[in-house]
């Protein structure tokens, strides 16, 4: 065994060497070897790839990093189809083929066509073929810019870090373009890229990247500027949804927009029978979350979903994501999770703004000796055994028992260890105008923390009927209690079409609320954020945008918001449904009041 142990370090040794040496050569013909001076296409390849050929796979595979998600996305929109034609441009040494075999059956396509203009690579490829007896995979040394497949038409095209190496493009997309089938026809693309100097925010690149790149890949005779992409463009918070419903009344002629903050209210709206749902956030990471969740709902089966979001662990997140929700999300989506799918390894409801908030609080309650007894609030099978652990907590007896003077003492230390501004708006989301409306009120700010919490421990059942704080407490939701998109019913509605709904927008709310008319707005607490010549404005669209009868729901920190009389006086009827001076608002309890709003009829 002893032997046997050491020849296979020895073999593993001498394949690291090998890989080495073989590593070496391809940089040596990168960067040394200097290109045929030639026009001819077919000969400046072949001098550059002749050498390093059979080392081309092993080096390619450590930066060409988007030919996976390529391939995955591929894979997935044809993964019903039967019959088909793929053909890859640019193939080379048909590594491609053998990267699809672990998406999809290569017995779906009834011909793969690896078509590629350098003799030595072509000769990779076929030795790859024979070694893995692809019967239905043909090798073409072709010219992109002139090949057709015999059977006319393909369902699939790619240029797999191929079109940057083709001067003539704009004759490769076309003719690529032309036997692509109509019906049912995919292009997939991935290729090196600089931006220009005016582009999408999300292509944008400084000038030192561009200038630096373009002159590095022009001196392999590698033209990657913008011109490619664009041809190819050219050619092709929390909020209680449960005390919202009697108010909103939601119906299936509804056109409604909502503030996203995680979604959960915008896909109830959705599960409600909204005709539409505009969801809308500045915040990119909200928006990448729900446009996750909603993916995720079309893609996978219940069990998948209800680990990512309701356990928000999931032990093949990254498998899922690369080959079942990474092909259908946004470009701005796959960068944010793409460095983030090491939230579901150990919850992700313990990252973010507030799972960085919630992970404070659970050290906090543990190194003052309560974590057991949270834990168990948290768990408590009855609202009257909740009561029961949440007085028998040690620091709400010492509150209870403490005189006015000394209780007045420890509310000053909290609120300036705990509810200051700093923390209030990195950790609470709680921005100084919000804050500001509390302060209007005389409400002390650690009165106001203990007017939420109390309230909610002595009139809300955590365990049965409060996902909000189950979550905070725990990190996860229970199956009995959870948002209903996470419910098998909830979850089934969405899946069989109530999800179509749903539009993702990331960008700002009044450019949002000016785009089309509505009979359902939710604004959360939006305009606790703002001034009084923003209220206005809003106030203002509102009365344009929302159609007659439409309502208008929201909750503020403040008992009686001033913008509450700047939208009676835009034309609605305004009425506060609920106040925290005069009890328990809902299972959230986090504002001091609930409004909702009616538009008037126009008068005659």
């Amino acid at each position: 065994m002893e032997r046997l142990a050491s020849l296979e370090l020895k073999l593993e040794a001498r394949q690291k060497l090998q890989g080495f040496k073989n590593d070496m050569l391809v940089l040596k013909n990168i960067w040394f070897k200097k290109l045929r001076d030639t026009d001819d296409h077919a000969e400046r390849l072949e001098s550059f790839y002749k050498n390093q050929a059979h080392a081309y796979d092993s080096f390619r595979s450590k930066f060409l990093w988007g030919r996976r998600p390529m391939l995955a996305a591929c894979a997935a929109r044809l993964r019903d189809c039967d019959d088909m034609v793929w053909v890859d441009l640019g193939g080379g040494t048909g590594e491609n083929v053998d990267m699809m075999s672990s998406y999809i059956d290569l017995a779906q396509f009834k011909a793969i066509y690896v078509v590629d203009l350098c003799k030595s690579l072509c000769e990779q490829a076929r030795k790859k073929v024979a070694e893995k007896g692809w019967a239905n995979v043909r090798v073409v040394e072709a010219d992109a810019c002139h090949f057709a497949p015999p059977e006319g038409a393909a369902t699939l095209v790619t240029f797999s870090y191929s079109l940057s190496m083709i001067p003539p493009f704009h004759a490769a997309v076309d003719r690529a373009i032309s036997y692509l089938d109509r019906e049912q026809g995919l292009l997939g693309v991935c290729d090196f890229f600089t931006s220009s100097k005016y582009d999408l925010p999300l292509r944008q690149m400084d000038w030192l990247r561009r200038f630096f790149w373009r002159s590095v890949f022009d001196s392999d005779n590698i033209d990657i500027g913008p011109e490619r992409r664009q041809y190819l463009d050219h050619q092709l918070s929390w909020e209680d949804p449960a005390a919202d419903e009697p108010h909103l009344q939601i119906s299936d002629s509804d056109v409604c927009l909502t503030l996203t903050s995680g979604g959960c209210n915008s896909l109830h709206l959705c599960i409600s029978g909204a005709r539409r749902v505009y969801s809308v956030d500045c915040n990119p990471a909200q928006s990448a979350l729900l446009e996750l969740k909603q993916v995720a709902i079309r893609q996978l089966e219940y069990e998948d979903v209800w680990a990512l979001f309701g356990e928000g662990k999931h032990p093949r997140a990254a498998q899922l994501f690369e080959r079942e929700l990474a092909p259908f999300l946004s470009q701005s989506a796959i960068r944010f999770w793409r460095d983030r799918l090491r939230y579901f390894d150990d919850g992700l409801y313990f990252h973010g703004g507030m799972g960085k908030v919630v992970r404070v609080v659970q050290s906090l309650a543990s190194w003052l000796g309560m974590g057991r007894a949270v834990a168990a609030v948290a768990a408590a099978p009855t609202l009257k055994a909740q009561r029961a652990g949440w007085e028998a907590l040690w620091v709400v007896r010492l509150l209870r028992a403490v005189p006015a003077w000394a209780l007045s003492i420890i509310a000053d230390f909290a609120a300036l260890l705990f509810f200051n501004r700093v923390t209030l708006w990195f950790g609470g989301d709680i921005p100084f105008k919000q804050y500001q409306l509390i302060m209007r009120d005389g409400v002390h700010m650690s009165a106001y923390a203990a007017r939420t919490f109390d309230g909610v421990a002595q009139h809300s059942h955590l365990r049965r009927h409060n996902y909000f704080y189950y979550n905070c407490l725990t990190g996860r939701f229970a199956r009995d209690n959870c948002p209903s998109y996470l419910t098998p019913a909830g979850f089934a509605a969405l899946k069989d079409g109530a999800l179509d709904s749903l539009a993702i927008v990331n960008g700002f709310f009044l450019p949002t609320l000016r785009a089309r008319q509505y009979t359902k707005v939710i604004l959360m607490d939006h305009l606790d954020w703002l001034d009084d010549k923003a209220t206005r404005e809003v106030a203002a669209t509102l009365a344009k945008q929302v159609a007659p009868g439409g309502r208008v729901i929201w909750r503020s920190a403040a008992y009686v918001p001033p913008y509450a009389a700047f939208i009676a006086d835009a034309g609605f009827e305004v009425r506060c449904i609920q106040r925290a001076d005069q009890g328990f608002m809902d299972r959230v309890n986090m504002y001091a009041s609930f409004w909702v709003a009616e538009k008037k009829a126009k008068q005659q």
